[in-house]
């Protein structure tokens, strides 16, 4: 992860949720192996891998605006999103939430 958006320690958070979920059961019943692990991993690494894809375009659009010296516009796509009612919320969900937001379970 990239400091981006302070993203990395909410997947941190979000691995350590996961993790807890996958493997307390295997864990209190002695019976945890590789495979639990690789649960955990193939569980989480789809929405890891597509937030790192978003922090890339985010790091795209901070590169061109801090070496852009004159006034910029924001891209027709991001000016049209924000622009819908539900959409103004997203990047603050993305940031926040995640996309694969974790609970903890009641064991």
């Amino acid at each position: 992860m990239s400091p981006v958006g302070g993203i990395g320690i909410n997947i941190a958070i979000q691995d350590a949720v996961a993790t807890a979920n996958i493997l307390t059961e295997a864990l209190l019943s002695n019976t945890l192996s590789p495979h639990n692990l690789a649960q955990v991993q193939h569980y989480r690494e789809s929405a890891v891998r597509n937030t790192q894809r978003v922090q890339v375009v985010a790091h795209r659009i901070l590169n061109r605006v801090l070496h852009n010296p004159g006034p910029i516009q924001p891209p027709l796509a991001l000016r049209i999103l924000t622009s819908l009612p539900g959409f103004q919320n997203l990047p603050a969900s993305f940031v926040g939430v995640g996309l694969q937001p974790q609970h903890i379970k009641d064991f």
